[in-house]
């Protein structure tokens, strides 16, 4: 009986992991946490983010490629889902977190010079174990 549990359970998550990619979901990963990203990799993206969204599912969010580093700004206009923001440097380490307010169209500067930025659900990287200083593995940029 453990044998088929666990079997059905590994089935699962291989399911699920395979849904969100089938919708457009690309699996990162920080520390040894996955999470399903979307990619906002040009400017009309950049700027859109996840502006109009009511929910964003759990080990979800969007992940800003940009094609040189620079200090990057980020504001919460028309995005009511509570939102952590994570600025990461050009060799993949989480430079700054932020907690995002919903609504609050005040600029959060990168002070650092970022190439790369991932929106989640507020508190998932605190509920992850995610700091300053972690890597981010990207696959498909390698």
């Amino acid at each position: 009986m453990k044998k088929f549990s666990l079997a059905v359970l590994i089935l699962l998550v291989f399911c699920a992991r395979k849904t969100k990619e089938s919708k457009g979901y690309k699996v990162i990963y920080l520390k040894d946490k996955p999470l399903y990203v979307e990619l906002a990799t040009i400017p009309e993206e950049w700027e859109r983010g996840l502006m109009g969204r009511d929910f964003l599912p759990d080990s979800c969010g969007m992940l800003f490629i940009f094609p040189y580093s620079d200090v990057r700004s980020f504001w919460m206009k028309n995005t009511t889902v509570p939102l952590s923001l994570a600025y990461i440097d050009s060799t993949f380490v989480i430079r700054e977190i932020y907690d995002l307010r919903p609504l609050d169209e005040t600029p959060v500067f990168s002070k650092a010079r970022i190439q790369y930025a991932i929106e989640v659900n507020q508190g998932w990287f605190e509920k992850n174990g995610i700091k300053v200083g972690d890597t981010v593995t990207i696959p498909f940029l390698k």
